[in-house]
């Protein structure tokens, strides 16, 4: 990684194979390790990585925040990498299980967590939805990003759909969303689909937009970067299992957003967001 205002993040594309945590586990560390090897900073795994994903036994599968620290934490220490991890969390008295991603970062005492908050109408029977929106600031750990960030939000599959959640996140300072997948879509569909609205969601909010998706099984692989102009700066869509790295500029970031203090900037070098009028909505 070269300068402050970069930053080196990794997308798995996995195989996670169901309810099998140990193989899951060892996965996760072996991309983990890679990951590190080329320079990475941050690595982001798929919606579930950890249990895979299933509806119909997402109780059979789910798993306590605890284990999955266990996991987790010694991986950010060991490598010195900032991990997002999706798994199936148990619910609480019993209750419906939870899509969650973890966040562990090196030197940390437990995880952080996000709880998907926008579940689509087959998850509503399944699981239960979170109540916050998927923002954390990560920034004063690894020390680059400046007043900028990096402050990443995190949309799961579904919810990148909603362009208010990433308006919001956007709002709130986030120079980079991660946008883990466990879809079923064909990999040749799933980048023709990422690629007709997540360049507007990274456009529109000034902010790079990072996908990664589960595959193997009926799950379709696929990985891409999209930076604040909304153009691709990385893909993979072999649909097999991979690591794609690649270096973020977060000072377009920064550009963007000092942009709103300037009289006349050029149409492509506004934050959008600045010229809402939310009293009008």
């Amino acid at each position: 990684m070269a300068g402050v205002d970069k930053l080196r993040i990794g997308l798995a594309v996995m195989e996670a194979r169901p309810g099998d945590l140990r193989h899951n586990a060892a996965m996760v560390g072996h991309l983990c390790e890679q990951a590190a090897e080329a320079g990475a900073m941050l690595i982001c795994f798929p919606e579930a990585a950890l249990t895979s994903y299933s509806g119909p036994k997402a109780r059979e599968f789910a798993l306590y925040p605890e284990a999955v620290s266990s996991i987790l934490l010694p991986l950010a220490d060991r490598y010195g990498l900032t991990i997002f991890c999706g798994f199936i969390e148990a619910g609480e008295s019993g209750g419906k299980p939870i899509v969650s991603q973890a966040v562990a970062l090196p030197g940390a005492s437990e995880i952080g967590l996000y709880r998907k908050s926008h579940l689509g109408t087959l998850e509503q029977e399944w699981f239960e939805a979170g109540n916050e929106i998927g923002l954390f600031d990560i920034g004063g750990m690894i020390g680059v990003g400046g007043s900028a960030g990096p402050t990443v939000g995190i949309q799961l599959c579904i919810e990148t759909h909603l362009p208010e959640i990433a308006l919001v996140q956007s709002l709130r300072g986030a120079a980079l969303i991660l946008a883990p997948f466990a879809s079923p879509l064909s990999v040749q569909r799933r980048r023709e689909l990422w690629l007709r609205y997540l360049p507007a969601r990274a456009y529109d909010n000034g902010l790079y937009v990072a996908s990664c998706n589960l595959c193997g099984g009926h799950f379709g692989g696929g990985a891409l970067i999209i930076d604040p102009k909304g153009q691709v700066v990385a893909e993979d869509f072999s649909g097999r299992q991979a690591l794609l790295c690649a270096d973020i500029d977060l000072s377009l970031v920064k550009h963007l957003r000092q942009q709103e203090n300037t009289k006349n900037p050029a149409m492509g070098d506004r934050w959008f967001p600045s010229l809402r009028r939310p009293e009008l909505y």
